[in-house]
């Protein structure tokens, strides 16, 4: 292995540590963010601070803030995001079809509530639990092949493979927000037709082949 591709898979793993490490932050997080205690503070770390900048929280790091607060008034500027993921909310070639339609349909659906917060901070851990994924993965690859060429097909195959959110998760959010998973994977020539998560689910095998086809 080059001493370049070592760095590069080191790197990358050390990218996994530190994501996954701001995950075990953000559950805390959210849960103080969804709680009932409206005048508790939370001290954001620097890692934490620059993950929420990624979306467009800004926020001092090293300072104590009120998380449910904090996400109560950014909610409209997120739900903005969560109807175009992959470029608004940073996850370009990170998500499949399918997530692309739940996000999208979760956005218009939260509002200033305890519950809301729960949502926005599940959706923020699994955007850094997806990162750190890729991250250690891509380590993976570096370290068996020594190369990064066909690493895009790879991820992929992974993207496709690992639902967004937790399967637990997703029933909360659909409990939360009323929006409902799509049942299997949305093609993109569907999406850009319009074709909801309703509309999907009630479309005949024949039907999603055209997409599917296209």
């Amino acid at each position: 292995m080059s001493s370049e591709i070592e760095k590069a898979a080191v790197s990358a793993s050390n990218n996994a540590d530190e994501i996954e490490a701001q995950v075990e932050e953000l559950i805390q997080f959210r849960d103080i963010a969804s709680g009932t205690d409206t005048g508790r503070l939370t001290y954001i770390t620097k890692p934490i601070s620059e993950m929420l900048r990624d979306v467009g929280i800004n926020v001092i790091p090293d300072r104590e803030v009120n998380m449910r607060q904090l996400f109560e008034a950014n909610q409209n500027a997120l739900a903005l995001r969560f109807r175009n993921p992959s470029s608004g909310f940073g996850l370009t070639g990170s998500t499949s079809d399918r997530d692309v339609m739940f996000l999208q349909s979760i956005g218009p659906n939260l509002a200033n509530t305890p519950d809301a917060n729960w949502a926005v901070g599940t959706i923020l851990i699994a955007k850094q639990r997806r990162k750190a994924l890729l991250e250690r993965e891509k380590a993976n690859y570096l370290f068996e092949n020594n190369t990064l060429k066909g690493w895009g097909s790879t991820k992929s195959e992974i993207v496709k493979a690992t639902p967004f959110f937790l399967p637990d998760e997703e029933v909360m959010l659909s409990r939360i927000t009323g929006a409902q998973p799509p049942s299997g994977d949305i093609p993109s020539s569907a999406l850009r037709m319009g074709v909801t998560p309703e509309i999907w689910g009630h479309m005949s095998e024949t039907q999603r082949g055209l997409f599917r086809n296209d």
